[in-house]
């Protein structure tokens, strides 16, 4: 049971993975609910991964979870190079404040050249406000763009053929 949060510190682990962990492992069958309980219990506020000497190159990112029926943010740091993460918190609200206070307490004493997030609008706030390189998700840029192309396509009434023949001159 005190086991729980040192597997939730490797990475996100889905609360029914966490529970076949245990059927596999231990040979005990035990409910996501149960885990849930457990995981509540004795918890940090925020946990830290200090094992590492980082790149200074992070990815940030934000979860919107439920935890007693009530909305909350799980805010993530994750180094880009390295590919292992920095720090989590839990906070009730995603405001300008929170993330800011997260990043640079997350990134004390630690390199910090350039943040990557979605593209969510106070994020630039936030990066601009600490003063460090932001890089947009390819992504989420991407996916913006696709959808900004499909909204032009039905209001001009741009059917498949059309888009087809396009690509088609493009390629040559």
């Amino acid at each position: 049971m005190d086991k729980i949060p040192e597997i939730m510190k490797i990475g996100y682990q889905s609360l029914r993975k966490i529970s076949k962990y245990f059927e596999i492992f231990l040979g005990i069958r035990v409910s996501h609910q149960t885990i849930k309980n457990w995981s509540n219990k004795n918890h940090k506020e925020t946990i830290n991964n200090e094992e590492f000497e980082y790149s200074g190159y992070y990815v940030y990112d934000e979860q919107f979870l439920r935890l007693n029926g009530v909305k909350h943010y799980r805010l993530t740091l994750f180094d880009a190079i390295l590919n292992v993460p920095v720090s989590e918190r839990i906070v009730c609200r995603r405001i300008l404040k929170n993330t800011k206070k997260f990043i640079l307490d997350s990134t004390k004493n630690k390199p910090l050249i350039c943040l990557t997030t979605d593209l969510f609008p106070m994020y630039r706030n936030v990066v601009d406000e600490i003063g460090v390189n932001h890089q947009l998700c390819i992504f989420h840029l991407f996916q913006t763009i696709n959808h900004k192309l499909k909204g032009y396509c039905r209001r001009n009434k741009i059917n498949k053929n059309k888009k087809n023949i396009s690509m088609k001159m493009r390629k040559n």
